[in-house]
């Protein structure tokens, strides 16, 4: 009897845990798995009224944390003119207008391509729709994804997809919400800055190895 009260206990306790991964996980649309070799991730949860700045659980090896602008992945909140006029209350954040702004930093490798996945639970009546903006100019950003799920306890879900190309060394994700009744329950963000494989790395070397050649030869 008491083996089976525990293992429904783990059970239980399983379930709760895969419950909490964003869908772009559980569903698996995620190309790849956390930890691997370029990947980030990060969780806001807000259970509890700490300064929320800091993601609850997070993965990102990259940013420096003494220079102001490549620090670590850090969400802020502002009203619509800069005040403050949001607080922390039975595990949400809320505000009327709650505006949010995090920072994402990534390798400095010029790497080709930037994925993201991004996903936010929410209450609003009106909302900023989320965007992903590189630090930086000639970027090309595309979103791939954009999915909006509304839960039986009237939560939406909100699941998105970008690439960008190349790959910032730090991009910032901006989204609004308005009206009364305006929460935010959670926000993850995984991202992945693509590695190129060593065969493509050696030819690459092997292309400017010829190309010196050449040019000495004339």
């Amino acid at each position: 009897m008491r083996k089976s009260v525990l293992v429904l206990v783990a059970v239980g306790v399983f379930s709760s845990i895969c419950s909490a991964l964003p869908a772009y996980i559980d569903q698996n649309l995620m190309s790849w798995q956390r930890g691997d070799a370029g990947s980030t991730w990060q969780d806001w949860t807000f259970d509890n009224g700490n300064n929320p700045s800091v993601p609850d659980n997070y993965f990102n090896p990259y940013g420096n944390p003494n220079d102001a602008t490549m620090f670590g992945p850090v969400i802020n909140f502002t009203g619509e003119d800069g005040s403050v006029p949001f607080m922390w209350k039975d595990g949400v954040w809320m505000g009327d207008p709650l505006m949010a702004l995090i920072q994402v930093p990534n390798t400095q490798d010029p790497n080709p391509v930037k994925y993201i996945w991004f996903e936010m639970k929410y209450k609003m009546v009106d909302m900023l729709m989320p965007e992903v903006s590189p630090a930086g100019n000639n970027f090309q950003v595309e979103r791939t994804y954009l999915k909006d799920t509304l839960t039986a306890d009237d939560w939406h879900v909100m699941t998105i997809g970008w690439t960008i190309k190349p790959n910032p060394n730090m991009e910032w994700f901006s989204f609004g919400l308005w009206g009364t009744g305006g929460f935010l329950d959670s926000v993850s963000i995984d991202t992945l800055c693509t590695i190129p494989e060593p065969a493509t790395m050696l030819m690459a070397g092997l292309g400017l190895g010829a190309l010196r050649l050449f040019r000495k030869r004339n």
